[in-house]
């Protein structure tokens, strides 16, 4: 089972008696670019200008929140989300600038994405 979510660009597996929450659609299996159509109105698949995403080193990311101040609010936000938010920040080397979940870390500790996501 897979459990989609923003707009149906996220997903996760989930076990079969997860009970999705507000915003998340449930599917036996991967969902295909129609099925998420139909499922989020706002949905629209992934274009070629995707793959040409930039991706931040996530200790550039490290040294920017600390010259900022707000590193540990940066960590206080990590710590307090759920579970694959943790595991997604733990696991990766780089961050997508326009990653959505970093987006909206940066919007609630008060962080600059031009600054903190910069070239």
């Amino acid at each position: 089972m897979f459990v989609y979510s923003n707009d149906g660009h996220s997903f996760h597996a989930v076990d079969s008696d997860y009970q999705p929450a507000e915003g998340e659609v449930l599917f036996a299996d991967y969902a295909t670019p129609d099925q998420l159509a139909a499922a989020f109105p706002g949905y629209s698949p992934p274009t070629e200008a995707a793959a040409d995403r930039r991706l931040v080193p996530k200790r550039i990311i490290v040294d920017r929140l600390y010259a900022a101040g707000l590193l540990d609010k940066a960590k206080a936000a990590i710590d307090a989300a759920d579970l694959y938010t943790q595991e997604r920040w733990n696991s990766r080397t780089d961050i997508y600038a326009d990653d959505p979940t970093a987006l909206a870390m940066l919007a609630v500790i008060g962080g600059d994405p031009a600054v903190i996501f910069a070239a």
